[in-house]
């Protein structure tokens, strides 16, 4: 049941990691780049240290599109749209 550990990784598995590791960070630091290359200094600024939400940012958007693939096989013709309250009334 329990195995001896490995005492090393083999190679394979560890350029792997290391290849999905510059992935990772490269496509983050070139989505920050990006979006902060055409701001100026004061837009900046505001933004701040919300940089760090973007790893977030991408696993909700890829969680709402799995949620969309698994939706349009269940209910193909159901549309999901979000509920709304007038506003006012109308004249």
């Amino acid at each position: 049941m329990l195995e001896t550990p490995v005492d090393g990784i083999p190679a394979g598995v560890l350029s792997l990691f290391i290849i999905d590791t510059i992935n990772i960070l490269g496509s983050y630091l070139i989505f920050v780049g990006l979006g902060r290359g055409p701001m100026v200094e004061h837009e900046r600024r505001l933004v701040g240290r919300r940089w760090i939400g973007v790893p977030l940012y991408w696993m909700m958007t890829s969680a709402a599109a799995w949620r969309a693939v698994i939706d349009l096989r269940s209910k193909p013709f159901f549309w999901n749209k979000t509920p709304l309250q007038p506003t006012g009334k109308r004249t």
